[in-house]
């Protein structure tokens, strides 16, 4: 079996624990679904980027599948389309972002270099599930112009944007469009995965 079919596999088991009800969620079965994401982090690590792009959006198809309808959560100062722990893993998730905007840039800069002329030891690796930017238009000015300039993968904007939704809080629930339990998926298995990165390798440096 190939690391990308085991992956999938892999996908398709944690897609079971957690379409589940959850009034019947429990310890074990967290502690299961924690357990494959642990078993997905070795192989995922070894998959291109095209395939895990691909694992993506398999495991996005598979939740549209089974949408479970999800409400708005009434706040001190308004309506969220998403519960306070949701916002904080999204919070994290745009920390993490930044950071490895700035860290692939330190990289770059360093690497670009002829060996000769570069001073100090090589920049630290930066994390590989997050952050990557792409060459295109970037939003219009102030002036009504647009440039050209790295921006946001898909998968980060979607991210970014729905952190930009979950901490702007609005005046009546019926305004409010809750996230989707496939949204909710993604955004944590990103968090899980992102933040095990960043565990293990602060803990290497």
């Amino acid at each position: 079996m190939s690391l990308f079919e085991l992956c999938k596999n892999l996908t398709i088991e944690l897609h079971r624990l957690m379409m589940q009800d959850p009034e019947e969620k429990c310890a074990a079965i967290q502690k299961a679904a924690d357990d494959i994401r642990d078993q997905s982090d070795g192989p995922w690590y070894q998959l291109t980027e095209e395939e895990q792009q691909a694992i993506r959006e398999f495991s996005g198809e598979l939740y549209k599948k089974e949408e479970i309808e999800m409400k708005a959560v009434k706040g001190r100062f308004g309506w969220h389309p998403c519960d306070y722990e949701t916002y904080l893993k999204l919070k994290v998730i745009k920390k993490r972002f930044w950071e490895t905007v700035y860290a692939a840039a330190r990289y770059e800069r360093w690497h670009n270099k002829f060996p000769h002329n570069r001073k100090g030891k090589e920049p630290e690796k930066y994390c590989p599930l997050i952050g990557n930017r792409v060459w295109g238009w970037l939003p219009k000015d102030e002036f009504g112009y647009k440039k050209y300039g790295k921006i946001p993968s898909n998968m980060d904007q979607k991210l970014l944007d729905l952190f930009e939704q979950a901490r702007r809080p609005l005046a009546t629930e019926a305004e409010v469009t809750p996230f989707a339990s496939s949204q909710m998926a993604i955004i944590n298995d990103m968090f899980q995965k992102v933040e095990s990165w960043f565990a293990e390798n602060q803990k290497a440096a």
